[in-house]
């Protein structure tokens, strides 16, 4: 190192990483840089640049977008004549900015790459696609502060995140178009953004039933184990079905999401029968099924089928929380995987329910690169859900979608649903679209 070399322990061991790659690459400098941020805290940096005057979101990337001379090596000097901390951050903020700008014309060459981060766990760069924000954004209705928020590498990085493959034990899976079983749907998602992007989400009215079975807790108290499954008959569920269906083909919603443990085990044929029929350009192009409460070998899983175009299975989720309260604890076998299908209309994950607010989750989510959040959902109130939303707006520039209902009957959880969208009315207030409970749908556009 250089006699200029700065003296913090932190910066030192950055120099280190950044030398020691081999090669190194603008990929390998971006997961560095952003998980070096990352480990030292965003909050404390940002605070310093501030207490000396400098808006860390005017410091201009380095290298220039013309700097044809640059290099990555070159960044390693660009910080090592930095001897003070905030010039080093300041330098180094400016890189992080400048590698994010030079990556998107690299697309192809290192999204696959398993690359070390200065925490030691293992990263990809994959594309941010905030499709939806960018939309609001070049009308002029971007979400209040997204580009100059704090406390978020989104406001630096507009381009790509470092994403993680693994968080507290649940692994991100990054689906790549070539990744889907159907890759017609990411054409057809294509088309949908160019003709204007709506989603449908429908709270089936049909009836479910709650069954009951003794357990004790951990200190040997009684609790009941909860299973849900769908109660109405084959052709009720066949006509409202239907009626979805046809709905979100008139609307030529790209996207159809139906709320959490309301379809059965047989009611997937009966989507893949009534898909199947439709033409090569039609809608839905996929469908977000909460399935009921289904056996799997001595347990129970919770999950949503993403359902294709024709009807065909194209992936599963698995309920990555269970509900538990005092009295009663849903018997399932919890999911290990978040899955991040990556489309021409944004990152798309499926949540289910106590999914979106889950704190182990929840940091899953923020770590991840999703920003369309297609939410089945059963519960009596949404608040939560809504809440933590808002923060998915800072964090991943994130649409929201959450499909409700509840079991009482009349149903008050139909009003629950509601969509968040990153992007401001023409009043000035962020999106919150909610369904009206004596409808059957939440229609949501993207205009």
């Amino acid at each position: 190192m250089t006699s200029a070399c700065p003296t913090s322990t932190k910066q030192r061991q950055l120099l280190e990483r950044l030398q020691a790659a081999s090669p190194l690459d603008d990929a390998t400098a971006f997961v560095l840089l952003w998980t070096y941020f990352e480990t030292i805290g965003l909050s404390e940096v940002e605070n310093a640049f501030v207490l000396s005057d400098v808006l860390p979101q005017t410091i201009a990337p380095y290298p220039r977008d013309n700097d044809r001379k640059y290099r990555p090596p070159h960044g390693i000097a660009h910080l090592e004549h930095q001897r003070q901390l905030l010039n080093f951050d300041q330098a180094a903020v400016a890189w992080l900015k400048g590698v994010d700008r030079r990556l998107a014309t690299q697309t192809g060459t290192f999204e696959e790459q398993s690359i070390e981060g200065f925490d030691g766990q293992r990263y990809r760069v994959r594309a941010a696609n905030n499709s939806i924000a960018s939309w609001f954004a070049e009308a002029g209705r971007e979400i209040a502060g997204s580009r100059k928020q704090s406390l978020s590498l989104a406001a630096y990085c507009r381009n790509f995140r470092a994403v993680p493959s693994a968080v507290k034990g649940i692994a991100i899976e990054c689906v790549s178009a070539e990744g889907w079983s159907d890759p017609s749907v990411d054409d057809r998602l294509r088309k949908a953004a160019k003709d204007g992007l709506r989603f449908l989400c429908w709270p089936l009215r049909v009836p479910l039933r709650v069954d009951e079975s003794p357990a004790k807790s951990d200190d040997g108290q009684p609790r009941k184990l909860l299973r849900v499954t769908v109660a109405a008959r084959d052709d009720v569920r066949r006509a409202e079905l239907a009626r979805a269906v046809a709905s979100a083909r008139e609307q030529k919603a790209a996207i159809l999401v139906f709320p959490e443990l309301s379809i059965s085990h047989r009611d997937i044929a009966i989507l893949h029968e009534l898909l199947q029929a439709h033409d090569h350009d039609d809608y839905p192009i996929l469908t977000v099924a909460g399935v009921e409460h289904s056996p799997r070998g001595r347990s129970w899983i919770n999950e949503a089928v993403i359902v294709g175009p024709y009807g065909q299975t194209l992936r599963r989720h698995l309920k990555l929380s269970r509900y538990g309260d005092d009295d009663y604890v849903e018997q399932i076998e919890t999911g290990t995987t978040l899955s991040v299908l990556e489309s021409p209309i944004g990152n798309l994950a499926t949540l289910i329910c106590l999914d979106v607010f889950n704190r182990t989750v929840q940091s899953v989510v923020e770590a991840s690169h999703a920003n369309v959040l297609l939410v089945p959902s059963l519960s009596p109130s949404t608040t939560p859900h809504e809440r933590t939303a808002y923060g998915y707006l800072a964090s991943n520039l994130a649409t929201t979608l959450v499909s409700n209902r509840w079991i009482d009957e009349p149903d008050s959880g139909r009003g629950k649903t509601f969509a968040v969208l990153p992007g401001k009315s023409l009043t000035g207030a962020t999106i919150v679209l909610r369904m009206d409970p004596a409808g059957d749908a939440l229609l949501i556009e993207i205009q």
